[in-house]
């Protein structure tokens, strides 16, 4: 099992250990026994942290688009989604958010990858967008 996480850093290059447990925030696994990873970030207006990547429940074979969000000093937001995190399904067998943007409003966008198998051994890939209305 692994957590989706996001570390702050002063500018001097040190953990900023004020923010969420010395330094890092974690978003608690989106299912048990799932893995989770985070590939990109967002800083809204307000200072809270938007962090996107993927979540995989071990042996399904299966990886979906994970949000979660954080506030600005490094908890995980309760309002958002379930928990603090949105997972996103595309169809796929292998989906994966790369970037994370905020939109004017505070509308989130992430940008990735949707693909599965097919015709046998054939990997179909597919551009993936998904718009999250603001909270």
């Amino acid at each position: 099992m692994t957590e989706l996480a996001v570390l702050r850093y002063t500018v001097s290059g040190v953990p900023d250990t004020p923010f969420g447990t010395g330094g890092g925030a974690f978003a608690p696994p989106a299912s048990s026994g799932s893995l989770s990873d985070a590939a990109s970030i967002a800083v809204q207006t307000n200072g809270d942290i938007v962090a996107g990547g993927l979540t995989t429940v071990v042996g399904s074979g299966i990886a979906q688009f994970e949000m979660a969000r954080f506030t600005g000093a490094g908890q995980i937001d309760p309002t958002f989604g379930s928990g603090g995190q949105v997972i996103t399904s595309f169809g796929g067998t292998n989906e994966f958010a790369t970037v994370v943007l905020i939109q004017a409003g505070g509308k989130i966008v992430a940008v990735g990858n949707s693909s599965k198998v097919v015709s046998g051994s054939t990997n179909a890939s597919r551009f993936a967008l998904a718009r999250y209305l603001a909270q």
